[in-house]
């Protein structure tokens, strides 16, 4: 489903798609030299607009590329037609060259204010964060094509006044096979950048999105989440392991824990990630501890709000005799606790928010049923 989501767009997000237009101007340009060239042009561009639309109409479904190429064909039948003085000076390969460094200028021109239209147009799509990394990916290639166009074009244009006359076959290369070379070495350039991307992408961690009553609604990155200014519900499951009527508990150092990092916590503690059961998640917190399954029994289910980050939090608890399983584990710190001796420390801000806000439960509760069952 996730590879699906990110390779449904895919092909959306190619810069190099604007570069269609010129391809089918150098190739008319080249093979057709009739009085209706510019009929031609304008009318392929019409025609892909047209089914566009009609597409849409029918079907309200819209291809962006399909729209752009249409659009940018009718623009450049629009501009040599206007300029058809200057094709005495410059094919028309170079004066399309030249509108396409236009287009390109005006689309880096306004960066923001395009990032900002599309993010809004997404913005309640669970995706923001990969719509943020291909926008940049967007606009990296962009950058990169106007700066090669800028090049190519400055060359051409000094070639064509100084040298033209002497090396027609090297122009004659210049103009038509070196230009489709190059536009095909932008597509394939910017694919297997986007195929980096998306394999990136796919290994990035996904939450799930929940509601109030742990429906899930969508997923989100990781790092979209924590550092993105939007706050979304995520699961989020503790396991507080008891041994002899104490709290085991350990410094905390994950960047993504639920109250920051470098706080005293339970042990195990931990996002759920997207496809993950809790049980599945419990599972996976602690075998990356200490790489075994403890018996856990779950407690309660309650929310919590720390800055940036709201959960549902599964709380679970383990009953250990001894506390040999965190012998050459990757636990290094942890030791046995009493509620009072947390209570002690409490105002000096090592523990994590969420086990302060359990320790009245823990107290009165979990810990005395723990002895009275012994």
């Amino acid at each position: 489903m996730l590879r699906y989501d990110i390779d449904k767009h895919k092909y959306f997000f190619i810069q190099s798609w604007g570069l269609i237009p010129l391809l089918i101007v150098i190739f008319i340009d080249h093979y057709y030299q009739g009085e209706y060239v510019y009929s031609i042009i304008g009318g392929i561009g019409g025609i892909s607009f047209l089914l566009n639309t009609v597409r849409f109409c029918l079907r309200k479904k819209f291809s962006p590329m399909l729209g752009l190429v249409g659009l940018v064909l009718m623009e450049y039948a629009f501009f040599l037609s206007v300029f058809d003085f200057a094709l005495n000076v410059f094919p028309r390969v170079i004066i399309c060259g030249v509108l396409l460094f236009l287009n390109l200028l005006f689309v880096s021109s306004f960066k923001e204010q395009i990032k900002t239209f599309v993010y809004n147009w997404y913005s309640g799509y669970p995706l923001r964060g990969w719509i943020n990394t291909i926008i940049y990916e967007f606009y990296y290639i962009s950058v990169f094509i106007l700066y090669v166009i800028s090049i190519y074009l400055a060359f051409i244009i000094i070639f064509n006044t100084y040298f033209s006359a002497y090396y027609e076959k090297i122009y004659d290369f210049a103009v038509f096979e070196f230009q489709v070379i190059l536009i095909i070495f932008f597509f394939a350039y910017e694919y297997i950048r986007m195929i980096m991307v998306r394999k990136m992408l796919l290994k990035e961690i996904w939450l799930p999105i929940i509601d109030e009553e742990g429906n899930i609604l969508g997923r989100v990155e990781r790092n979209e989440s924590f550092f993105g200014t939007v706050k979304y519900l995520h699961p989020h499951v503790r396991i507080a392991v008891l041994i002899k009527g104490k709290l085991f508990l350990a410094t905390n150092d994950d960047f993504y824990a639920i109250c920051g990092e470098n706080k005293i916590d339970h042990p195990f503690t931990g996002d759920v990630f997207y496809g993950e059961s809790l049980e599945d998640c419990a599972k996976r917190l602690m075998h990356e501890k200490i790489g075994k399954k403890l018996d856990i029994r779950f407690l309660l289910r309650t929310p919590f709000v720390w800055k940036n980050r709201k959960r549902i939090v599964f709380l679970f608890v383990a009953h250990l005799d001894t506390d040999d399983v965190f012998i050459n584990s990757e636990i290094k710190d942890g030791r046995l606790w009493t509620a009072d001796e947390i209570r002690e420390y409490i105002s000096t801000d090592k523990f994590c928010d969420c086990l302060v806000d359990e320790l009245d439960f823990l107290e009165k509760i979990v810990i005395p049923a723990y002895n009275l069952k012994k």
